[in-house]
Parts: C-alpha cells; structure tokens; sequence
C-alpha cells in the first residue's frame, strides 16, 4: 500500500486486528456480528440506534442489496466514528458528519488491503461492483480516491528529490569528497527512480 492515505492505513490495520482479509468478510452480517451490531429491516429511515452497552443498526427493508450495503457502510462509519445524537446538533455540524460518512463508508466497504490488489487485476468497475455488491458510482469514487493519492504521493516524491538534489548543489559537493552516508542515500535514489533520470550534477558524485 504504497500510497495509502493515513485513512486507508489506519481501516486496513482496523480490519486485519478483526481478521477481516476477503471480499467475503466484507458482508453485511458478519461485520455485524464482530462489530456488535444488531441489524433490523423495516419500514423505516436507516440510522444506529443505542439501548445502553447495545447497538441496533435500523436498515430500510425492500432495498436491492447494492443500496443496502451502501448504506450498512454509511452507518457504519457513523457508528464507529461519530458521537453524539445529530438531532442535537447543528445543521452545519450534522452536514460535517454526513459527509465524513460518505467518505469513510468508500474506506470501509473497500478497504484497501483487499480493493486494491483486486483493482490491480480486474480493473473494470462493473466487476468490482459486482464483486463487491456495491452501486458502480461507489467503485469509481473509490478508484478515483486511489488515483488521487498516488498522483500526490508521485508529486510529493518529485518535490522532495528536486529538493535533495538542489541541497547538494547548494553545498558545492565535489566528487570523492562526499561522505559515505551522502553516498549511500545517492544511490538508493538511483535504484528508486533510474540513472538515466537523474541530474549530471547527481551522477558526477557517485
């Protein structure tokens, strides 16, 4: 998980304590059952509902199970990150909740440790959306989530090798004078990213 937010890294490390591993323990009930949940359908608006030390998910009934499991993941994520009774609060602060839920519920129904190897050899989101029993529009919000961070995290990893590079310039190193710790930190770089991508002033060093 190379380029894993601290988000995705923090719901995998969460799943893989509760031995969540496959795409089949990503279903409604058994996630239920670990996280002490209690799941009832009826005619009624989907929300968590506490009775002292227990938890009641309320599920509206008639629902396919691709709308279902979107909104499991969405009170879900209400259940294990939020506090409080949002009849209480604030129309911006209710609106803040319900948005955080929508992004964590992408995280939580496709964590990354078993999206992403899963995207990396089926990469058609009707599959995935299929495989994992959730509205298309779902999958492609997650993708897109993944396509941003790596897209950042290769930013991040430019600016900070242009930056390594103009620090070495700065300091006038020359050739044989350079300390073996300098060294070693140029030649990982070099495995990382190529010779052929690096500066003239960079290889001259080594």
């Amino acid at each position: 998980m190379r380029f894993a937010t601290q988000r995705d890294t923090n719901i995998s490390k969460f799943y893989k304590q509760h031995s969540i591993l496959t795409v089949e323990q990503l279903d409604i009930e058994y996630l239920a059952d670990i996280f002490r949940l209690e799941i009832n359908y009826g005619d009624f608006k989907s929300k968590v509902i506490y009775e002292g030390p227990f938890a009641i998910m309320a599920l509206t009934e008639g629902k396919s199970i691709e709308e279902t499991r979107k909104t499991f993941f969405h009170e879900l994520s209400h259940h294990l990150n939020h506090y409080g009774r949002q009849k209480k609060m604030s129309n911006s602060f209710r609106d803040l909740q319900e948005s955080s839920a929508y992004w964590l519920s992408l995280y939580y129904a496709m964590p990354l440790h078993i999206f992403e190897p899963l995207l990396i050899k089926h990469k058609d989101p009707e599959y995935l959306a299929e495989l994992f029993e959730l509205p298309k529009g779902m999958v492609i919000e997650r993708i897109e989530s993944i396509r941003r961070e790596r897209s950042r995290s290769e930013q991040h990893d430019l600016h900070t090798r242009k930056e390594f590079v103009h620090r070495l310039k700065s300091k006038s190193l020359q050739p044989g004078k350079v300390h073996d710790g300098t060294l070693l930190i140029l030649n990982q770089l070099k495995n990382q990213v190529g010779e052929e991508r690096m500066s003239n002033d960079v290889k001259r060093l080594l």
